[in-house]
């Protein structure tokens, strides 16, 4: 678990956001959740995750607000 940082784009006035993205790994039965920050779409966080675990599958992408 913990905060991945996304791609720094020039969005052209589009506001990056945060995902949270819900990973599972049979390998040891668990879900694992990771936090992508400052991405333009939520296919930009399932991608950074899917490379860097690709062993897991994604089973949810949510946004997170900036609170």
């Amino acid at each position: 678990m913990g905060t991945i940082q996304g791609l720094h784009l020039l969005t052209n006035g589009t506001e990056e956001m945060n995902y949270e993205v819900q990973t599972y790994d049979a390998t040891d039965n668990t879900v694992y959740y990771e936090t992508v920050r400052d991405v333009i779409d939520y296919e930009v966080a399932l991608i950074i995750i899917s490379k860097k675990y690709p062993n897991r599958k994604v089973i949810s992408v949510q946004e997170k607000t900036n609170d």
